[in-house]
């Protein structure tokens, strides 16, 4: 089975745990996949800039940046005061 997978469904019972039996199944499978695949993303966008040639130390404010703005995002959603504060705090590129 999958690392992803794996981490997914234990992320899938965590929150299920913590919500309770009264909220549905499909609350907490959403919220783990939410959490599974914003890590994903960061870990594809920061592996992306390793293999391009940039040292790992050289992305990480702008790694660290990223990983606060997209955690806050999940936690506040894709509402559109928190898409407008997404864009207004979006990180600096990270240096080549």
């Amino acid at each position: 089975m999958d690392q992803g997978v794996r981490m997914e469904q234990s992320l899938d019972k965590a929150f299920a745990e913590v919500l309770g039996g009264s909220t549905p199944d499909i609350v907490a499978r959403i919220a783990a996949g939410q959490v599974t695949s914003t890590q994903q993303t960061l870990v594809v966008h920061n592996l992306t800039q390793v293999l391009a040639g940039t040292s790992a130390k050289a992305p990480y404010p702008h790694a660290v940046t990223t990983a606060n703005l997209a955690y806050d995002m999940l936690e506040h959603g894709l509402s559109r005061t928190a898409l407008a504060s997404a864009r207004s705090r979006s990180a600096p590129r990270p240096p080549a």
